[in-house]
């Protein structure tokens, strides 16, 4: 069965904008609003939705670049050392979030399974930018105000923070990630999937399933690969994509107001790092 890796979708390491428990554990997403139960999968569906959602809430290098130009900068002036790399609010692809991640043949027989959790672009970095509770306090602030993470965001977003914007962004987007997976709209991929894994020996119900039974075991490898081939011969992603871009293609419908107000706080943003790297 697919599972929706949130609640924090667009988290930071050390924070949660969403005010939920986020990363490494999964989530079997159910019904959890009135909302939630209204939202259907469009009809005329855009199969670049999933796309457009994606390019709307993702960081620029420009405007990541110049964000850590401005968190450094305040942090040096409040005297603490120039750590270079500070964290910043965190986005997925929309796909990312769903699990099984996506597998390949060819990964498979490399490396065996992904990791199910998107992997963050801080991880390899944890080490090197831990903070003291006093320097982290300057730059995450009280309650996440005050501090040189809101400083930076003010500055490259202006009156249209996006910080202010990315809160509502996850309340928006959630339901229609969570509807996607709880109206069983990818149930008949799952059940192609195991069919086509009882041919060859296995009696896993879903991939989430197979990966927890055989994480770390000598039969990972195998198993991944069987899995991965599965997946192919049944075209597993290209139809969890068109799932996806059908209720992306709602989201975009039902959420205009959001879409202009992100759309102008990015905007804004690239202007603003455009003369903050000049």
């Amino acid at each position: 069965m697919k599972k929706l890796w949130a609640p924090g979708v667009f988290l930071s390491i050390g924070f949660l904008l969403a005010g939920c428990a986020g990363g490494t554990s999964s989530t079997q997403a159910t019904p959890s609003s009135e909302a939630q139960q209204n939202i259907s999968a469009a009809t005329n569906v855009d199969t670049q939705a999933t796309e457009k959602v994606d390019s709307m809430i993702s960081t620029s290098d420009n405007v990541e670049r110049a964000y850590q130009h401005l968190a450094s900068e305040c942090m040096v002036s409040k005297g603490y050392p120039d750590r270079k790399t500070y964290y910043m609010v965190e986005t997925f692809p929309v796909r990312s979030l769903l699990s099984p991640q996506p597998l390949s043949v060819e990964y498979a027989r490399n490396s065996g399974y992904p990791s199910p959790a998107p992997p963050s672009r801080y991880a390899s970095l944890e080490g090197s930018i831990n903070m003291t509770e006093q320097e982290g306090k300057a730059y995450y602030g009280d309650n996440g105000k005050g501090g040189c993470r809101e400083e930076a965001e003010l500055k490259l977003y202006g009156s249209g923070t996006l910080a202010g914007t990315r809160e509502e962004i996850t309340k928006k987007l959630l339901p229609y990630i969570r509807a996607s997976v709880s109206n069983g709209a990818y149930l008949s991929l799952d059940e192609e999937w195991a069919r086509c894994m009882a041919e060859r020996g296995y009696t896993y119900s879903s991939s989430d399933i197979a990966y927890e039974a055989v994480r770390g075991t000598p039969t990972e490898q195998q198993t991944a690969i069987d899995d991965a081939t599965c997946r192919e011969k049944n075209n597993y992603e290209e139809k969890t994509g068109q799932v996806l871009d059908a209720y992306m293609t709602t989201f975009l419908e039902k959420e205009q107001g959001l879409i202009e107000q992100v759309t102008t706080a990015k905007k804004t943003a690239e202007e603003n790092a455009r003369k903050i790297l000049s």
